[in-house]
């Protein structure tokens, strides 16, 4: 969807003003979190899912 590509642009524009941290969670260190959870998600993600 290329949501990596649009933080690292806003991270690569703002991070002289404003502190900007980029977290890979696609990465496997952080497969252990990504497990889906029960009602995560909003109803307006379930909508674009579709």
């Amino acid at each position: 969807m290329g949501k990596g590509r649009l933080l690292r642009a806003v991270r690569d524009r703002f991070a002289a003003s404003v502190p900007v941290i980029y977290l890979d969670c696609g990465s496997p260190v952080y497969a252990d979190r990504a497990e889906p959870e029960p009602d995560a998600r909003s109803a307006t993600t379930e909508v674009l899912l579709r």
